[in-house]
């Protein structure tokens, strides 16, 4: 399946996420930043009420020049992940996808002890996926299932993960996921899905590849019996080694296995240690005959 990575990241949205970016960039930039005066500290109060009042009310490009101005002028205010995730939901509502994006992953980002963490990462996602950003979108749902979150959060990550994992990414994609979030929840049906999908495409040597290392490292489980069948099944049809090249095979050689990663990996340089000695000893001996 060919298909480029954003298609419809176009010049609108991609000036919309950099507006965006450039409007929360100064956002909790500096902890030693000095506290807002009491002044300010009421006026910026009296502005987040204006701006929740406004939407309410349905006066969304209000509340939009509203939020850009307490995001702007009062950066240390004490709530101020609670504007810039109001920002994104007024953005969502007047149909600004990036701007709505790049607000609630602000949240995401610099606020990672926040409450709004989980839902902003939620509304980002569905953004990214509006764009057809979906690596992305399937990236926040990831963050989520790796985090603490409330169960019908995480029960609607998941149906949209697995949405997104089955129509909407290339393969090359879902490795890339399976690699950067391995202990995701989620990990197991990305990978057998994988697996799967090189099986449908006549990939067999992929998918012996794939199922090799998804029983390594999960050789139990409800779906390890699916992965042995399939398993079986692409090694009855991989291709057959051809006859090599001539010159390739080396009279005199032998060739050994030996672990070289995890808890065995220093037997087996030990054994490769005692291989070498061997070979040497004997090439001595035939030297003296």
């Amino acid at each position: 399946m060919n298909k480029k990575l954003y298609p419809a990241l176009n010049a609108k949205n991609v000036l919309a996420l950099l507006a965006a970016a450039l409007l929360v960039s100064c956002v909790g930039a500096s902890k030693d930043a000095p506290s807002l005066s009491p002044e300010s500290r009421a006026h910026a109060s009296r502005l987040f009420e204006k701006i929740k009042s406004e939407r309410d009310s349905g006066n969304l490009e209000q509340a939009a020049l509203d939020a850009r101005e307490l995001i702007n002028n009062y950066p240390d205010f004490a709530l101020i992940d609670e504007v810039i995730f109001l920002a994104g939901q007024v953005a969502r509502e007047r149909g600004k996808t990036a701007e709505s994006a790049t607000f609630f992953t602000t949240v995401a980002e610099r606020f990672p002890m926040s409450p709004l963490r989980p839902p902003a990462m939620l509304y980002a996602s569905r953004s990214y996926a509006g764009m057809e950003m979906f690596v992305k979108s399937a990236e926040m749902l990831l963050e989520i299932l790796g985090a603490p979150a409330d169960s019908l959060v995480r029960d609607e990550c998941t149906t949209r993960l697995r949405n997104i994992v089955r129509s909407k990414l290339t393969s090359s994609e879902l490795e890339a996921l399976v690699r950067k979030y391995p202990s995701s929840p989620l990990n197991r049906e990305i990978a057998l899905h994988l697996a799967r999908r090189e099986y449908a495409q006549g990939n067999f040597d992929k998918t012996y590849e794939l199922l090799g290392e998804y029983l390594y490292q999960f050789p139990e489980g409800d779906v390890a019996t699916e992965a042995r069948r399939l398993l079986k099944l692409a090694a009855e049809r991989r291709q057959p080694p051809g006859d090599p090249p001539a010159g390739i095979v080396k009279p005199n050689t032998i060739g050994i296995v030996l672990p070289v990663t995890g808890t065995l990996s220093l037997y087996g340089r030990y054994f490769e240690e005692g291989v070498r000695m061997a070979v040497e000893t004997l090439l001595e001996l035939k030297k003296r005959e």
